[in-house]
């Protein structure tokens, strides 16, 4: 799966996606938009704003308190973000 958006970042156990809005209101609602998904499918993101840009960054699931592996749960969950 092609995910051209989306950056493996250093660790190799996190992606991260930048989104920039013309407007705060559309950063907001795409962000509650990724909390509510991510919160849903229990999976580890940070999300920051930075004035009208959104920082997503998804994590491999959580093994014995660290970041694990990326699995292809996670890579659905940044396809279903865009």
């Amino acid at each position: 799966m092609a995910m051209p958006a989306w950056s493996l970042l250093p660790n190799g156990r996190s992606i991260r996606r930048t989104r920039d809005f013309k407007e705060m209101y559309q950063a907001e609602a795409f962000s509650a938009f990724v909390v509510r998904l991510t919160m849903a499918e229990r999976q580890p993101a940070t999300i920051d704003f930075v004035d009208s840009q959104v920082l997503v960054t998804l994590h491999g699931p959580t093994v014995n308190g660290a970041a694990g592996e990326l699995t292809e749960a996670v890579l659905d969950i940044a396809d279903a973000i865009g």
